[in-house]
């Protein structure tokens, strides 16, 4: 009754639609009624369809969008089958198939429309022509895709060769770079579909071989016949693998991967293959891991699962890795013991460390589904095998397998899986290696593995092992680098490179302090009057230098308060320590507005009576409250005391460094953007304050400089939209507008766009 009396040119593609949701749901009777009724004038229409040009555009375009309907069709009665025969109960099949004796047919006539449609619409001018054949061409993918997914293997050798030839052109298309360069935006979903099309055909290959019954029904049975089976394995996944670079054949390789976990193990085993034997000769070939992890990744869980259970680690530690000697005693290993490392060592191995996991960063994402316990239990004994490291080679190791383990750590719900042995004697290990001269980046992987381990480990112990790990680790040693720092200063001692030495590792007890914080954040429970604690120490050493550090062995006084350059230096750390709790970890709003009070609560007694003499301690640890909290949960009191810290920051400080100001700027943003009274009543001390932080950029790096500066537009064009009257700005717009014209000139072309679009928003004023 829907189609009766409506010609094929009118089927429109709801009318299709629901003819297939009938085909697919209601039971064989409905299926076998829908396709005899339909498939048939669908496959006599393109058979009846040419595509020529003619001299009316629009007739060639509704040629071509009726064709494009006619293969939707097929697509869609093609997926119904495919939709009945899951349906049915386990073990039952559909037979005799329900697209038997139409399978000829049906490849004739898509592969007919292939043939006109691939140059048909080459020189077109008309953007309706050009639109219609690209969308016809698309169709005809994304039909032949669908055929080929659920026709019987019953096939004349006429039509396996017309098969052969559809993907022998999908993976020339895929391969040409020169077309794939040269494409337009309309022609990208036409190679997508292409990629796509191709890499389930490739996947389909891996996953079954010719000896199903052409009687059973299920999927790929078509392309699991033996000549187009070879064809895939032995002329286009090789080509496929030759062309690793191309985006459009990662897809393929990727959308392969996602057809079943044989054809994952199939090509992730491959690719590891190329990729061993390409660093074997060319040690540093970032380029091919980045192919291969952009295949895995997008290869969903399968490919993950493959890469997680083969040996690519371990053979790539072998390669890139010196051996151990063969008399070296593995249990004690006395013989590798090395003399301390010079700086000149030690600047060395951090280069070689980065390059390292530059190499590795693009397979962590790998890491990021599910990772089974066996494997994450083998990565735990070999990390914990090599600890604490005794040479170069051990640090080496260490930074190849610590990235991994910590993502793995990450994403995993709980240890329980892993042996309480394997994990205690890396947890006693790490604070060790994170407060150690070793290389940034595997302190970094150790740091995130410690805090992953804190926050999700549960023993049933009621003391808080982050309040143990700190007063153990951190404390004393933060008390005797503060007391080396003040001799230093009291001395005068000229041992530069030692004092620097003793400020950094400074920072890093109290970066690691930071770190301890959002573990016990994590945990929650009894460990967050933990971080309180470490908060109020935290902000203490922000605002004035010194803190007491109240243990449960004793009070350990820490002042690094005797010198300038120390002071500084810790006040920086400090405030960086707090942003980094403040602005990451999974917590809850009402967490942070916590955090807020308690910090707040440790600045006011640092606050001076004259705001303008406010450390930038004070006022960097200000500016992130208000940049990482939410401005209604505060007090109008703290509020208040909050605005004032920062308007006299950003109008009087300009000895702030670059890291304060920038967050600094980011606040009095925020403040602007949420149209706070105190903001609209100080719009002329706060335009002056910002342009004279856009002038006074030129002591910072090149980063620091170039996002102050953004950051001072941003704010410059903020400020209109807050107005109510144009009278506070009066006075200081000829000094905006001089600043702009200036800004527009920079050689940076960020800044130049910015500066262009702040000044149109001035002149409106």
């Amino acid at each position: 009754d829907l189609l009766q009396g409506k010609s094929i040119s009118s089927w429109s593609r709801p009318d299709i639609v629901f003819l297939s949701c009938i085909a697919g749901c209601g039971g064989t009777q409905s299926l076998k009624f829908v396709l005899d009724s339909s498939l048939s004038p669908l496959l006599q229409s393109l058979n009846e369809t040419t595509l020529t040009k003619s001299e009316d555009d629009f007739s060639t375009a509704r040629v071509a969008s009726n064709a494009t309907t006619a293969l939707f069709g097929i697509a869609a009665f093609c997926a119904a089958v495919q939709t009945c025969g899951k349906r049915q109960p386990h073990g039952i099949v559909l037979t005799p198939h329900p697209l038997r004796g139409s399978e000829s047919k049906i490849i004739g006539s898509i592969m007919q429309i292939w043939e006109q449609a691939r140059n048909s619409a080459s020189g077109a001018d008309s953007p309706q022509v050009i639109s219609a054949f690209a969308s016809l061409r698309v169709a005809v993918v994304r039909a032949m895709e669908t055929a080929l997914m659920v026709l019987p293997q019953n096939l004349a050798s006429e039509e396996i060769a017309l098969v052969q030839g559809y993907l022998s052109d999908l993976c020339s298309i895929s391969l040409d770079r020169d077309a794939l360069s040269e494409q337009t935006a309309k022609e990208k979903p036409f190679i997508s579909a292409v990629s796509r099309s191709l890499g389930i055909a490739v996947g389909a290959c891996f996953e079954g071989d010719s000896s199903t019954s052409d009687q059973s029904h299920g999927d790929f049975l078509l392309l699991r016949l033996g000549a187009i089976r070879k064809q895939l394995l032995e002329n286009i996944f090789p080509s496929l693998l030759h062309n690793l670079s191309s985006q459009y054949v990662q897809l393929v390789l990727a959308m392969a991967c996602s057809q079943g976990k044989n054809a994952a193990n199939v090509i992730a085993q491959t690719l590891m293959e190329a990729v061993v034997q390409q660093i074997k000769n060319e040690p540093q070939s970032p380029q091919i891991v980045e192919d291969m992890a952009s295949v895995l990744t997008r290869g969903g869980a399968n490919a993950s699962e493959a890469f997680q259970k083969s040996d690519f680690l371990f053979k790539l530690r072998s390669i890139l890795l010196p051996q151990r000697s063969s008399h070296v005693e593995e249990n004690t290993r006395v013989s590798s013991l090395e003399l301390p490392m010079t700086i000149e060592e030690t600047a060395t191995e951090e280069q070689e460390t980065r390059q390292l996991a530059a190499l590795l960063e693009p397979l962590l994402p790998l890491y990021t589904f599910y990772v089974s316990p066996s494997h994450m239990s083998e990565l735990l004994v070999a990390t914990t095998k090599v600890i604490p490291p005794l040479d170069s080679g051990d640090r080496k190791r260490l930074g190849i397998l610590l990235p991994f383990l910590s993502t793995g750590l990450q994403h995993s719900a709980s240890f329980a899986d892993l042996k309480a042995e394997d994990v205690n004697e890396l947890m006693s290990f790490l604070p060790e290696l994170i407060l150690s001269n070793m290389a940034s980046t595997t302190k970094m992987y150790a740091t995130s593995c410690l805090i992953s381990f804190l926050s999700k480990k549960q023993d049933g112990n009621e003391e808080c092992p982050c309040l143990a790990l700190w007063e153990t680790q951190v404390v004393r040693l933060t008390h005797r680098l503060s007391q080396e720092t003040k001799e230093s200063v009291a001395k005068k001692v000229k041992q530069r490179e030692r004092f620097i030495a003793t400020l950094k590792q400074a920072g890093e007890t109290i970066s690691f302090t930071g770190s301890i914080a959002s573990a016990a954040i994590q945990r929650g429970g009894s460990s967050s009057q933990t971080a309180d604690k470490l908060v109020r120490f935290l902000i203490s050493l922000a605002c004035t230098g010194k803190a007491e550090a109240v243990c449960s062995n004793g009070t350990f006084p820490i002042d690094f308060s005797t010198g300038p350059r120390a002071l500084t230096a810790i006040q920086i750390c400090s405030v960086s320590a707090f942003g980094g709790i403040m602005s990451s970890g999974p917590y809850a709003a009402l967490w942070k507005q916590r955090l807020s009070f308690v910090a707040w609560q440790s600045i006011l007694p640092a606050r001076s009576a004259t705001v303008k003499e406010n450390s930038f301690g004070v006022i960097g640890a200000s500016a992130f409250i208000v940049c990482c909290n939410n401005w209604k949960g505060m007090s109008t009191k703290m509020s208040s005391g909050l605005t004032d810290i920062l308007l006299h920051g950003v109008s009087s400080r300009r000895d702030l460094p670059g890291s304060v100001r920038k967050i600094l700027l980011s606040a009095v943003v925020k403040l602007l953007s949420l149209k706070t009274i105190a903001a609209e009543q100080n719009i002329p001390t706060i335009v002056t304050g910002v342009l004279l932080c856009y002038a006074s950029t030129d002591k910072y790096g090149a980063s620091d400089a170039l996002a102050c500066k953004l950051l001072a537009l941003q704010a410059l064009q903020t400020i209109p939209s807050v107005l109510s009257t144009r009278a506070p700005v009066v006075s200081v717009k000829p000094a905006v507008v001089s600043v702009l014209e200036q800004a527009m000139v920079e050689k940076n072309s960020l800044l130049r766009h910015a500066a262009v679009e702040v000044r149109n928003s001035w002149f409106v004023i």
